[in-house]
């Protein structure tokens, strides 16, 4: 038989996998971490869509993760929060600046407040994205609401003691003068009955 010509070209494709792996890696560490975080974490573009949420703002939301992505603040909240949540994230993009804002939510009929941190994130290709991550202060709001309460229930208390000790001086005090008046005239009509 004749020869056949066998052309090819041989690439090394050692390094590509390498980084490959090691992003899947990072991804995959970031997941974890990000699921793990005792807060919501989330990034949404600039037309305010989810692109992320960790797990607790999932669970949250009641849903499953790849139903999130791309929705709005209206798509996953109610009316009014997600109002209260889309002039926030307008404000954060106007500033271009990290804005704190307390953000309340009523989800199942609970209701939260959320202490949430908010940031711009520049992407390579000049895209600015929004991260942000919110923590649940709904029970130190509702302690420090007691507190209030009860320190407004203590001056209460407090007048209201004041108010019986001064009544109790003036009941004392009328109580001595009637006792002073009776001994007066008991002791005036005894020493009258020995004259």
């Amino acid at each position: 038989g004749e020869p056949w010509r066998l052309i090819g070209t041989h690439i090394d494709l050692t390094e590509r996998l390498a980084r490959e792996h090691a992003l899947y890696v990072a991804e995959q560490r970031f997941q974890l971490f990000m699921d793990h975080l005792p807060a919501l974490a989330f990034i949404k573009d600039r037309q305010k869509r989810l692109l992320f949420g960790n797990k607790m703002l999932i669970d949250l939301l009641g849903g499953a993760r790849e139903d999130a992505p791309f929705k709005t603040n209206r798509d996953l909240f109610p009316l009014e929060a997600a109002e209260e949540y889309d002039a926030n994230d307008e404000l954060v993009f106007q500033r271009k600046e990290p804005v704190v804002f307390e953000e309340h939510l009523v989800q199942d009929g609970r209701d939260f407040v959320f202490q949430s941190y908010k940031f711009l994130i520049l992407q390579n290709d000049g895209e600015m994205l929004m991260g942000g991550i919110a923590l649940d202060i709904t029970k130190q709001r509702k302690l420090e609401q007691e507190r209030e309460i009860a320190a407004e229930q203590l001056l209460e208390y407090n007048r209201q003691l004041k108010a019986l000790s001064v009544r109790l001086a003036e009941v004392e005090e009328a109580e001595r003068r009637s006792l002073s008046r009776e001994l007066h005239d008991d002791v005036g009509q005894s020493l009258t009955g020995l004259i």
